[in-house]
């Protein structure tokens, strides 16, 4: 168990990282290595899921992510560079924080 919490900050880490790069990368111009971190970060999020699953838990504002990740997909299909950055930046990146921040306390 206390591996997979170590795995999980880890996780968290790379997450926030991937996110950051992400809307850097957006907020320059560089739409294509900004695309290339939000896939990094997807990843990421996809197995930080999987490890609630697996300790049996449930994510914090799971709900929340869910919207914002729907919204997201809105932008991304409508090519809406600044929609997606404004999700990511307002609305995504204030939870996972607040998650790494629960997860690390």
């Amino acid at each position: 168990m206390m591996k997979q919490l170590t795995n999980l900050n880890s996780k968290y880490e790379r997450l926030q990282k991937d996110l950051e790069y992400s809307i850097e990368c957006f907020n320059k111009g560089n739409d294509k290595l900004g695309l290339n971190a939000l896939l990094y970060f997807i990843e990421n999020l996809e197995n930080i899921l999987n490890t609630f699953c697996y300790l049996n838990e449930f994510m914090p504002n799971i709900d929340k992510l869910l919207k914002a990740l729907q919204t997201l997909l809105i932008c991304i299909k409508n090519k809406d560079i600044i929609g997606m950055v404004d999700t990511l930046e307002l609305v995504i990146y204030p939870l996972t924080e607040e998650w790494c921040k629960e997860e690390l306390e």
